[in-house]
């Protein structure tokens, strides 16, 4: 059975990667500016979150990596880049910026495929680049237990940047990678028809968010 939701309402799935502090100030404009507007948000996985906004479920939705189908529209809102989490008294610390061949000399703290697409995907491709042979100590289904696995000295874990970079308080630091910028986008996903008033205005204040961001 399917909540019923009130009609002036926008209806955002969010899969895992794209809770970040950029989409929490879209929130957080939207009720500023739009309060009589409901936000309905649910976290879901990246299969079940193209589902849902295939057929109607939910209005919008937010992740790291585009789908595949045809159904769907997708644009980039926002750029962020992976970076790696570190223990805060790593050894790794003494680098400025981290190779990749460096990196996975070290344990590795990844992302459960099943519960972090598609963020997993990216990290496993960015990897196969590598000949080293993995150390793999974990496969963690949430951000807070791979910061906590890696605070402890586990291992090392790969993530977004700006959200290595909020969680220095949980005991991890971040260290961009040496070489190219490893893009990681959040894209905002919906069906080919038109979107409610109500979500067209919510888009709108992600697209200027995403300029005034970019200046900043």
């Amino acid at each position: 059975m399917h909540r019923q939701h009130p009609p002036e309402s926008v209806r955002i799935a969010v899969s895992f990667g794209a809770f970040t502090a950029t989409l929490t100030h879209l929130l957080a404009k939207q009720r500023a500016e739009e309060p009589g507007t409901a936000i309905c948000l649910t976290e879901t996985l990246f299969s079940e979150q193209i589902r849902g906004v295939m057929d109607g479920r939910y209005d919008l939705g937010f992740a790291v990596a585009p789908p595949v189908e045809a159904e769907l529209q997708n644009e980039v809102l926002w750029h962020d880049e992976i970076a790696v989490a570190i223990p805060a008294l790593s050894p790794l610390l003494e680098f400025a910026e981290i190779t990749l061949e460096k990196a996975v000399q070290y344990p590795l703290v990844l992302w459960s495929a099943e519960h972090c697409e598609p963020l997993s995907r990216r990290i496993i491709q960015l990897l196969n680049s590598v000949t080293s042979k993995l150390n793999v100590v974990d496969h963690a289904k949430s951000f807070e237990l791979m910061a906590v696995l890696v605070a402890a000295g586990y291992g090392i874990g790969f993530a977004g940047k700006s959200r290595i970079d909020t969680a220095r308080k949980l005991g991890i630091v971040m260290r961009p990678l040496v070489g190219p910028r490893n893009d990681l986008s959040t894209y905002l996903l919906r069906a080919h028809n038109a979107p409610s008033p109500f979500a067209e205005r919510l888009i709108e204040r992600a697209r200027k968010l995403d300029q005034s961001v970019s200046r900043s």
